[in-house]
């Protein structure tokens, strides 16, 4: 159990946008039985939201000072 509690506040510390479109391409890829195409697939639908996010800005913003990102809630 106390590993479980680490391992979810470590997904919890993560950009929101990250974790909806990792858990997306993973459920691509289980479903669909291609890696390969659950990233195309994935690609497609969040691409452009994820990289026109703010998500995307605090987090480089937050890694060029050196300093824990604040995130916001995901617009993707």
């Amino acid at each position: 159990m106390e590993e479980a509690v680490e391992m979810a506040q470590k997904i919890a510390a993560l950009s929101p946008d990250a974790i909806i479109v990792t858990r997306a391409g993973l459920r691509e890829a289980w479903e669909g039985g291609s890696v390969e195409r659950g990233v195309q697939r994935v690609g497609e639908r969040y691409e452009r939201g994820l990289f026109e996010g703010e998500n995307i800005k605090i987090g480089l913003e937050a890694f060029a000072s050196k300093k824990k990102p604040v995130w916001v809630s995901s617009k993707i």
